[in-house]
C-alpha cells in the first residue's frame, strides 16, 4: 500500500453490499460473503461491507461466527439500513413528515442497528445508501450518531468528500461494479481488461480523487443477477408464502466466481499510486474541523456572496456558518471598535420553510444590519436552526437578503472606520445556495428505483434537502487543515 504523500496519488476503496437475508443457510450465500472477505484479506487489503441489520440477524441466528469474525477482525463495516428495503422504508416515512417529526422518526428506525452492528462487530462507521432510500433527515441522525454518510443523493462539484446536515458526506468520484460478470468469465474478461486499462489513466486525473470497486456478493452468485429485495418491489412487500430468495447458481459454479473476484482483489493489491481506504479511514481523515476562521476567510466569504448575490460556500464555510461569522464578528466590531482576527465557528442547520426572496424594507441602516445579525444567532442558538425570514420596522427580510447586507457591511467595515450614516440597499436573494438546484435530479430519481412506487411523492424530501443547502461545504484533510488553521488550531467533531 502505498501512502498519499506522492504526487497523483488517488485513493482506492471496495466496498460490498451484504443484502441477501431470505435464502436458507444451505444456499451457499453466507459463504459467498466470506468468500469476497477473505479474497480481499488474501491479497492484502481492507474492504467495506454494508449491511442490512436484517442480515445481521440472520449470521447471528445462524451461528456464523465464521463470517462475522472475519468482518470484524479485518475490514470495515457499516449500516445498510436497518430493515432494508421492507416497506415502509426510512425514506417512505419521510415523505409526509416534517423536519423534526422525520428526525425522530430516522433515529427510532436507524438506531437499532446501529447498536446491532456495534455489539456484533465491535463499530459502525457509517449509514450508507440502499437503493435511493434517501432524505436529508437521515443524513443528518448519521452525524448525530456519530456516523459518515455513504453516497447521499446530494452532490457538491469540488469534491466527493463534503459536509451536509453537519454529518460527514462520503462518496465515489469513479464507481466500478460486476456483479453479474463474476460468474461468466466470457464477459467478465473485456470487462475487466477495460477496468485495468482506465486505472492509469484515473490515476493522472485531478478531477478524481476516489476510485471504487463495488457490489453485491449474493448477485454473483445468482443465474440472473436479482437482487435480494425482489420481495419488495412496486413499494409493497410480498405475502409470506410469496416470498422467495434470488436463483442462485449451481454450486459447482461457484470456483468460478471465487477465481474471478481474487483476480480483482489481487488486481487492486498491486494498482500502483492508489492508496487503499475504507470508510473509516475516510472518516478519520476528513471529519476534523477548524473550531475558527480568519478574518481574511471570512472576507473571502463576503465578497464571493456579494459578487454571486446570493448565499454561497466556500472550501472551509458553509453558507450557515458564513452568516453566523459575520453576524459575530459584526457585533463583536460594535462592542470593541474593530473586527476581530478570529471568528468561532457555530454550527447550525438549515431554515424550516422558504426564506423570502423579495425583501420589504429597501434600505437597511448599519444598526440595523447588526441586529438582524444578533437575531439569527439568537434564533440559531435557541432552536437549531437558521429563521427563514425576520421582522425589521420595514416589514420582512428573507435569510439570503441578510446574509448580503451583513456580507457588504462586514466589507466596508475592513475598508472604512466610520460606518454610521451608511446606509445598505436590501437585496433581492435566492432562498439557498445555487447548488440545492442541481441536488433536485437526484431526488426525482428515486421513485424510478424498483423498491418505490412510480407514484412516490419525493417533493417534501426536496423542500427539506435545498433548505439544508445552508450546511453544505466540502470536508478538509487532516493534514492541510492542520497546516492552515495555525492561528485556532482544529477540533474534533
Amino acid at each position: 500500500m502505498c501512502s498519499m504523500t506522492g504526487r497523483g496519488v488517488k485513493y482506492l476503496m471496495s466496498y460490498w453490499d451484504v443484502e441477501d437475508y431470505i435464502s436458507s443457510p444451505e444456499s451457499g450465500m453466507d459463504d459467498a460473503v466470506l468468500i469476497f472477505a477473505r479474497g480481499a484479506r488474501n491479497a492484502g487489503m481492507k474492504a467495506c461491507f454494508h449491511i442490512i441489520g436484517e442480515k445481521v440477524r440472520t449470521l447471528v441466528g445462524r451461528k456464523r461466527t465464521d463470517v462475522i469474525d472475519e468482518i470484524k477482525n479485518h475490514h470495515d463495516v457499516s449500516l445498510h439500513y436497518d430493515l432494508g428495503s421492507i416497506h415502509p422504508t426510512t425514506a417512505e416515512l419521510m415523505i409526509d413528515a416534517g423536519w423534526k417529526e422525520g428526525v425522530n422518526v430516522a433515529l427510532s428506525r436507524e438506531r437499532s442497528g446501529f447498536r446491532l452492528l456495534e455489539e456484533t462487530f465491535g463499530f459502525c462507521t457509517g449509514l450508507t445508501r440502499h437503493g435511493t432510500s434517501y432524505s436529508p433527515q437521515i443524513i443528518h441522525i448519521s452525524g448525530l450518531e456519530g456516523k459518515v454518510y455513504w453516497r447521499p443523493l446530494v452532490k457538491i462539484p469540488e469534491s466527493p468528500f463534503f459536509w451536509y446536515c453537519n454529518t460527514l458526506c462520503l462518496d465515489t468520484s469513479i464507481l466500478y461494479t460486476m456483479d453479474d460478470l463474476y460468474n461468466d468469465t466470457g464477459k467478465f474478461e473485456p470487462a475487466f481488461r477495460r477496468m485495468k486499462e482506465e486505472f492509469s489513466l484515473h490515476v493522472n486525473d485531478p478531477a478524481i480523487k476516489l476510485v471504487s470497486i463495488a457490489g453485491h456478493p449474493h448477485k454473483a452468485f445468482t443465474e440472473t443477477g436479482e437482487f435480494a429485495d425482489v420481495n419488495n418491489y412496486d413499494g409493497r412487500n410480498c405475502l409470506w408464502e410469496a416470498l422467495r430468495a434470488p436463483r442462485q447458481l449451481s454450486k459447482e459454479r461457484f470456483p468460478i466466481v471465487e477465481r474471478n473476484v481474487n483476480r480483482v482483489f489481487d488486481f487492486l493489491a498491486s494498482a500502483e499510486r492508489y492508496s487503499h481506504v475504507t470508510l473509516r479511514t475516510l472518516a478519520d481523515r476528513f471529519s476534523r474541523q477548524r473550531c475558527c476562521f480568519s478574518g481574511e476567510e471570512l472576507s473571502f466569504f463576503a465578497e464571493k456572496a456579494i459578487e454571486g448575490n446570493e448565499p454561497c460556500y466556500t472550501d472551509v464555510m458553509s453558507a450557515g456558518e458564513g452568516i453566523l461569522a459575520l453576524s459575530d464578528a459584526l457585533i463583536a466590531r460594535r462592542g470593541s471598535g474593530k473586527l476581530p482576527e478570529a471568528i468561532l465557528r457555530r454550527e447550525t442547520m438549515g431554515p424550516l420553510c422558504i426564506p423570502r426572496v423579495e425583501p420589504q424594507p429597501r434600505y437597511l441602516t448599519v444598526d440595523q444590519v447588526v441586529d438582524l445579525g444578533r437575531r439569527v444567532m439568537e434564533v440559531s442558538r435557541t432552536t437549531g436552526h437558521l429563521p427563514a425570514v425576520l421582522l425589521t420596522s420595514g416589514g420582512e427580510i428573507g435569510l439570503g437578503s441578510v446574509l448580503l447586507a451583513l456580507s457588504e457591511l462586514y466589507y466596508f467595515a475592513k475598508k472604512e472606520s466610520r460606518l454610521a450614516s451608511v446606509t445598505f440597499s436590501a437585496r433581492t436573494s435566492p432562498p439557498w445556495p445555487a447548488v440545492a438546484e442541481a441536488m433536485l435530479s437526484g431526488i426525482r430519481s428515486m421513485p424510478r428505483w424498483k423498491v418505490f412506487s412510480d407514484r412516490m411523492d419525493v417533493s417534501r424530501i426536496a423542500l427539506f434537502s435545498r433548505l439544508m443547502a445552508w450546511t453544505l461545504k466540502p470536508a478538509t484533510e487532516s493534514e492541510a487543515l492542520c497546516a492552515g488553521s495555525s492561528r485556532c488550531g482544529s477540533s474534533s467533531r
